[in-house]
């Protein structure tokens, strides 16, 4: 990864902070998708909260389609969960199915946590891994995954006609696989797969 002035290194909950972002511009992102979602796909990263009470929803990542955000990773206060948000359709307005895991926000404090999330194209399902568990209302039966052109996101998400849901925290251990879930955290995604930008786009 490389990295912009709002993102700079750090003490991380894993090891070393890849990504330090500070809730109010900072983002990064890949120069393409990293997924087909249209076929199976693995996600996982390492994410630490700053706020014990974040204000609103803070979006770890996500990969858009032509007309919505295709997945979404994030944590909603107001549930005090974590979430994996698919739509049906490509397509604004389109219903929604939300999986989650129940976790209160970091605060800033601790290791963090491993999320992973995974759609399995041969048995047509979604699942959110919360540090290695999953449970029956993190995940849900998804036929036919909508297709993903737009580069992954990380620390933001679209509201409305702009940009928001910005994270305030740690984020480390990226990592994207074009297969259902076997071994989540075995590779790393490589120096310069991800850049730092500090302005809307």
């Amino acid at each position: 990864m490389t990295f912009g002035v709002s993102a700079p290194r750090g003490t991380s909950p894993a090891s070393t902070v890849r990504l330090r972002l500070d809730g109010k511009s900072g983002y990064a992102t890949t120069g393409s998708a990293v997924v087909d979602t249209t076929d199976s796909f693995t996600l996982g990263v390492v994410v630490r909260l700053a706020d014990s009470e974040p204000a609103g929803p803070v979006t770890v990542r996500f990969q858009p389609g032509k007309h919505t955000d295709v997945f979404t990773v994030r944590h909603d206060p107001s549930v005090h969960a974590w979430q994996l948000v698919m739509p049906r359709k490509d397509r604004a307005g389109a219903p929604e199915v939300v999986v989650s895991r129940s976790e209160a926000p970091d605060g800033g404090e601790g290791p963090g946590h491993r999320l992973a999330v995974a759609y399995d194209d041969a048995t047509d399902r979604i699942k959110l891994h919360l540090d290695g568990c999953t449970n029956d209302g993190a995940t849900a039966s998804f036929p036919g995954s909508p297709p993903s052109s737009g580069a992954l996101r990380i620390g933001r998400s679209h509201v409305g006609d702009g940009r928001g849901d910005h994270l305030h925290g740690d984020v480390d251990e990226v990592q994207a696989y074009a297969v259902a879930p076997r071994a989540v955290w075995s590779t790393p995604t490589t120096d310069g797969a991800v850049r730092c930008c500090t302005t809307a786009g």
